[in-house]
């Protein structure tokens, strides 16, 4: 979803959040809390790569301000500072 090179601000995660229809989100952010399949989780800058399973709770993301979307399910990746979700809203 970015261009490559894109330099991000230090500190900050770059987040994008889908449903099939829709952005919900797309832009900095200090951490991202969601509610996976198992239990809750949080991602700060510099989290290992990892993709998961998102179960139905508050995905909460910490930027210039709170955005908050309450979700059925989804999928979440983490890549180099970059988080992007594919989720289904309740």
């Amino acid at each position: 979803m970015w261009k490559g090179g894109e330099k991000l601000p230090d500190k900050r995660l770059r987040v994008a959040i889908v449903t099939a229809s829709e952005k919900l989100f797309e832009g900095d952010a200090k951490s991202v809390t969601y509610p996976g399949a198992v239990g809750e989780g949080q991602i700060l800058p510099g989290h290992a790569p990892m993709t998961c399973l998102l179960g139905g709770g508050t995905l909460l993301i910490d930027g210039n301000g709170n955005a908050e979307f309450e979700i059925e399910r989804g999928v979440l990746s983490v890549d180099a500072d970059r988080v992007e979700g594919l989720v289904r809203k309740r």
